[in-house]
């Protein structure tokens, strides 16, 4: 276990939860209106620091002074770099291409930090130690990433072939939902090597799927629901592909 990768993940977990969990869209929103005037993108980026320097003090093993002013700086680090990076994306435009560079841009301030603490002769806290399993905390990233994170993405990608709301007679957030459902059953499926179970989960929704489409006699909602149907399933196979080297045999 290399303890930089512990303490990568763990900020990558608080900047997941942090961006796509605790930040609702109507703040979202506001930052894209006001932008510099935006109060709550400034909340958004303290939540941001605050995760931070959470996670490295508890990864610290040293909570000396001289230990938490580093703490401090490297956490106002990333809360002043994400209100920057975040009040840029809010003067682009809209679309996945600003959302992937954003998110990494985030990330690569997140690898620069952690290159900057992880020092060898810093070691793992008491109280962090039990949290410090890289294949659980890889797990735990991968399965944030493909409930709203994944939904923002495809909503994003989708963004253009966008249908009225008159044209679709269903449940709030309830499209959003099942994608969120679908995708970890089919990350669970691909880590398990389930494969006949992913072939079976797509099956069941092509055929509860196939008789709304047939009655609706709209040719655009039936693209609309392949094309968000298939990015949710491509979405979900990514990041098992990329996750699963990582697990144990045994999974």
């Amino acid at each position: 276990m290399n303890e930089w990768q512990v303490l990568l993940l763990w900020l990558v977990i608080g900047h997941t939860i942090t961006d796509f969990y605790l930040q609702p869209m109507s703040w979202v929103h506001d930052r894209n209106t006001h932008h510099y005037k935006s109060i709550k993108l400034l909340w958004h980026s303290v939540a941001h620091g605050g995760a931070a320097l959470a996670i490295i003090l508890l990864w610290q093993s040293t909570l000396f002074w001289g230990a938490q002013w580093n703490a401090l700086l490297f956490a106002l680090a990333v809360g002043i770099s994400h209100y920057c990076i975040d009040l840029a994306k809010s003067y682009s435009s809209k679309g996945v291409i600003p959302f992937v560079l954003d998110q990494c841009a985030h990330i690569a301030i997140l690898v620069a930090v952690t290159w900057q603490i992880a020092e060898p002769e810093i070691a793992l806290s008491a109280f962090a130690k039990p949290f410090a399993n890289v294949q659980l905390l890889i797990l735990v990233v991968g399965y944030l990433m493909v409930l709203h994170p994944a939904s923002i993405f495809t909503s994003m990608l989708l963004e253009r072939w966008q249908l009225n709301n008159s044209a679709l007679d269903s449940l709030p957030q309830a499209g959003s939902l099942i994608g969120q459902l679908e995708r970890v059953l089919l990350l669970s499926c691909v880590l398990l090597d389930s494969w006949a179970a992913i072939g079976f989960i797509l099956a069941a929704k092509s055929v509860f799927r196939f008789g709304d489409l047939t009655q609706s006699q709209d040719r655009k909602l039936t693209e609309y629901v392949m094309l968000g149907t298939l990015v949710s399933v491509l979405l979900a196979l990514v990041v098992g592909a990329l996750i699963k080297p990582f697990m144990p045999i045994q999974l």
